[in-house]
């Protein structure tokens, strides 16, 4: 344990940017994970009588168009956000994976043609791709994971195959 801290002492002192990033991406997961016990109202309740309010004590972020307290809405919507991002990138990346390894498994024309179709996908900028194939199969969360996913297939796909 001793070794451990010492080892993140010399790397915060080497990469100071890098461990402020860390601690803010921690702190965020802390935030997901306590949202029951952090956020002081119930995201979806509505109360009309502060509709549109701005910051004040009761609410630190100010109320939505119903009335709902928007810091809570952020607190819990830090839930929703960590699920997509990491769902997404371990189904694009394993599935960049195989078929990085059948590309360089079976070569020839498929690993040709794949490789290519990798390409396309690379040749699209991620968000304005993952937008289009968001509103081709439909809305939903699954439909944004799979979106989402299907943008990173191809970074997954060249390196293992190389």
């Amino acid at each position: 344990m001793r070794i451990l801290l010492r080892e993140l002492g010399r790397f915060s002192r080497r990469n100071t940017l890098a461990a402020i990033g860390g601690l803010v991406g921690l702190f965020i997961i802390f935030v997901a994970v306590a949202a029951p016990l952090l956020a002081p109202r119930d995201p979806l309740k509505a109360d009309f009588r502060r509709m549109n309010k701005p910051p004040d004590a009761q609410s630190f972020l100010g109320t939505d168009q119903v009335g709902r307290d928007t810091l809570s809405r952020v607190i819990y919507g830090a839930r929703t956000s960590l699920f997509v991002a990491f769902s997404a990138v371990i189904l694009g990346t394993t599935v960049g994976s195989l078929w990085g390894v059948a590309c360089g498994y079976l070569r020839g024309r498929f690993d040709l043609v794949s490789q290519r179709i990798m390409e396309i996908l690379q040749s699209f900028p991620d968000l304005i791709l993952a937008m289009a194939i968001s509103m081709a199969i439909g809305t939903g969360l699954q439909a944004v994971i799979f979106a989402i996913a299907i943008t990173r297939i191809p970074f997954g796909g060249r390196v293992i195959r190389s």
